[in-house]
């Protein structure tokens, strides 16, 4: 008889045991548990390398990818005169590769989000309420900045990019879905 309690003792902490092992495994656990810095320490980072204070920068990026089986944070930002581009070592924090590019049109007041929007609708011969935005962030191409604005109307997608200065629509691209 003592034997019998004895295996069903056995085989409830067993059974308790694995219970609390998969609860562990399947709770999702921060990057920083992972092994991973996390983002904001990516930033950070970032921020430290190219000598920006917080509040001067926009995050427009930051993003963890595998690139050649290593994870990397993809991190963008801007400044009033630039945009910087860096890829941190998930793992460590090492910067593995960094871009910064001036910013020709910094002067003068920036049209902002909303404006943009309406300009890539207008040119299109929408009104807002007739589109499904995807897509709406301040960006640097070839040193101009610019909206990116991507909305959908029907079986087409839509995608501009506009001066955030002047307004100007400096490309457009229409294509089905």
């Amino acid at each position: 008889m003592t034997k019998a309690i004895n295996k069903r003792i056995i085989t409830a902490i067993i059974c308790a045991l694995l219970a609390v092992i998969t609860a562990a495994f399947s709770v999702n656990i921060p990057a920083s548990a992972a092994g991973n810095i996390g983002k904001a320490k990516a930033k950070s980072i970032a921020l430290k390398d190219a000598k920006v204070k917080k509040k001067s920068a926009t995050f427009i990026k930051c993003k963890l990818k595998k690139d050649d089986g290593v994870k990397q944070y993809d991190i963008e930002f801007l400044t009033k005169r630039y945009k910087y581009e860096y890829e941190i070592k998930a793992k460590n924090g090492k910067i593995l590769d960094k871009e910064k590019e001036k910013i020709k049109n910094y002067k003068g007041n920036d049209i902002g989000k909303a404006k943009a929007k309406s300009i890539a609708v207008k040119d299109a011969g929408f009104k807002k309420s007739e589109v499904k935005f995807k897509k709406c962030r301040l960006d640097v191409d070839d040193g101009i900045r610019l909206y990116e604005v991507e909305f959908t109307k029907g079986s087409k997608k839509y995608e501009y990019d506009i001066n955030s200065k002047s307004g100007k629509i400096i490309d457009k691209d229409i294509d089905y879905i």
